[in-house]
């Protein structure tokens, strides 16, 4: 089974992450936008979540993905630290995202989102000591200018909603976050680093809503039904796995291009199936700017 899925074209598996990432973000807005009980949808979410990634490590052992096997008696306590921080601050996100997603709309989302990429780049430069190519600039500067056209309305300022505003704040935590996993993932089995981002935020869930938890679940799970939140715990996981199937025989600068691509198609999904269509013409743009960015910063 195993050789069969690692004999498809990584460049599939790089664009199903793609598509993944895009129905993931236009369903969680379509669950949220009307939705006050943010913790108890996260809850729901991240718990389907965790059974998925356990049953998938279950199905192709904790080693599938990684490129060697591991004596966990030898990993270094420096890499034991940084994989705690890494679960702080990926729990954090996935309060934040929810939280953001009842306010922004999907396709302000995924483009605000891609200032993450220039925050790594800049964590780079500051810490790493990492000398940025004038293209690498310039794709920042895209991606910042995409997300101000993509939120500016005459009438109003978008970047004054909350919810743009928690993104921000989650895209840098999330950036963070990120220069943790390569570490992480150098010293560690990527799909047993992998489920506690959905472990973790689900505790965090249950704990924030005590005893009433259950109730509460039972209720966001009775209004959105279980094939949204089915679909939902599959987006969350599955283009994960696929982008560590693209980045097993691929480098980074390859595949986050193409990943990237979901910037455009929740750009289209919102529009097409959420209604968002409010300076459609700016997000559009936005979206290509954003996208485009990236793709500079990443080469």
């Amino acid at each position: 089974m195993l050789d069969f899925v690692f004999s498809i074209s990584p460049i599939f598996w790089a664009l199903l992450c793609s598509a993944g990432f895009a129905a993931w973000t236009i369903l969680t807005r379509l669950i949220l936008k009307d939705e006050k009980d943010f913790i108890a949808v996260g809850g729901v979410n991240e718990t389907l979540a965790s059974v998925i990634m356990l049953v998938l490590i279950l199905l192709v052992g904790i080693d599938a993905g990684s490129t060697r096997t591991f004596d966990f008696g030898s990993i270094p306590t420096f890499v034991w630290l940084v994989i705690a921080a890494a679960s702080v601050l990926y729990t954090v996100f996935a309060y934040l995202n929810y939280r953001a997603f009842q306010t922004i709309e999907a396709t302000e989302r995924a483009v605000v989102s891609q200032i993450q990429v220039g925050w790594v780049a800049l964590l780079g430069i500051l810490l790493l000591g990492e000398h940025p190519s004038s293209m690498q600039i310039a794709g920042m500067v895209f991606v910042v200018g995409g997300a101000l056209l993509c939120t500016y309305r005459k009438t109003r300022s978008r970047w004054k909603v909350e919810g743009v505003q928690i993104v921000v704040l989650a895209s840098v935590i999330a950036g963070t976050g990120a220069l943790c996993d390569k570490i992480a993932v150098a010293n560690f089995p990527i799909l047993l680093y992998s489920i506690w981002l959905f472990i973790l935020p689900a505790t965090m869930a249950l704990a924030l809503m005590g005893r009433k938890a259950l109730p509460r679940m039972k209720a966001v799970f009775g209004r959105h039904g279980a094939r949204n939140f089915l679909l939902l715990a599959i987006t969350s996981t599955l283009p994960y796995v696929a982008f560590l199937l693209a980045l097993r025989f691929l480098p980074a600068s390859e595949v986050v291009p193409l990943v990237n691509t979901n910037i455009v198609l929740t750009a289209l999904g919102g529009m097409l199936l959420l209604g968002e269509k409010e300076g459609w013409i700016q997000k559009v743009i936005g979206a290509i700017l954003a996208f485009a960015g990236a793709w500079m910063i990443a080469r």
